[in-house]
């Protein structure tokens, strides 16, 4: 899982609505710096109607043993397709 990563960054997101009823976004973006973070959220993922920038991108770090065990305990991930 570590070479998969190799070199990428995660940003963990929250975005304001630009419509006060509506709850805040979150979103984790895996990408190789802010600026490409920032790409994806205009253009891949669906965040019509919240602020851009976002109110927090925050880089996380993540463990990527402690990510496969948590996958495998979701069902989501098996030996079989190991990321």
């Amino acid at each position: 899982m570590p070479r998969c990563l190799a070199g990428m960054r995660v940003f963990q997101i929250r975005a304001r609505s630009l419509d006060d009823p509506r709850p805040d976004a979150g979103a984790i973006v895996v990408a190789q710096d802010a600026d490409e973070a920032m790409i994806l959220l205009r253009k891949d993922i669906n965040f019509a109607g919240y602020a851009l920038p976002p109110a927090e991108m925050i880089p996380v770090d993540i463990d990527a043993a402690a990510l496969a065990l948590r996958l495998g305990q979701s069902g989501f991930f098996s030996p079989i397709n190991k990321i």
